[in-house]
């Protein structure tokens, strides 16, 4: 289990300029087990610019109203910039309101969050996937988001891939036009984050 904290500037850092924040080896923090931190140093340099800007869902996983959606999917998310740890608890995962145990996790370029249930969820049922107050390291806040979705009416978890059905325009087809678009077809749905090429 991981814990951090937060440290509150009383002025704003020069901008433009490079910080190094030092932790040292002190008799003053310890983890639950009683053993002292080690020394460690990390650099960044502040941007020029204040970030007033709002980070933005730019893709998910499923589309809002999706039906059928197999009771041990996991949930994935990106925004258009980084996002901070601090706002994570802002993600919920819900069942006529009730809330619905699930991790969240942050990827590592810190704009993709995936949220597992911890179980499977219920067959036939509704769900909604609320990001309310997610932010940036500014702290500028993410607009609500909900995606609804409603699960299959099967308990059986989903453990096989996509199976292709057709492409269009089909194999070894001469004369296609260049304008003709190109339709793959799968026996189910696809994550539309893996979608996107």
């Amino acid at each position: 289990m991981a814990s951090g904290c937060a440290l509150d500037e009383d002025e704003a850092l020069q901008a433009g300029h490079s910080h190094t924040l030092y932790v040292t080896y002190n008799t003053y923090l310890y983890d639950l087990a009683g053993n002292r931190i080690n020394g460690t140093s990390r650099g960044f340099t502040a941007s020029g610019v204040e970030d007033t800007t709002i980070p933005v869902v730019t893709d998910t996983s499923l589309p809002d109203g999706s039906i059928d959606v197999a009771v041990n999917s996991r949930f994935v998310f990106s925004t258009d910039e980084a996002l901070s740890d601090s706002c994570l608890d802002r993600v919920s995962l819900l069942s006529g309101g009730v809330p619905v145990a699930a991790s969240v996790a942050l990827g590592a370029d810190r704009r993709t969050i995936t949220v597992t249930p911890d179980v499977a969820l219920s067959t036939g049922a509704d769900y909604s996937l609320s990001l309310d107050g997610l932010c940036d390291y500014a702290g500028n806040a993410l607009v609500t988001t909900v995606l609804s979705f409603t699960t299959a009416a099967s308990g059986a978890a989903d453990t096989t891939g996509p199976v292709l059905q057709a492409i269009v325009p089909a194999s070894n087809a001469t004369d296609v036009a260049v304008t003709s678009t190109v339709t793959i077809t799968y026996d189910e749905a696809l994550s539309l984050l893996t979608a996107l090429w």
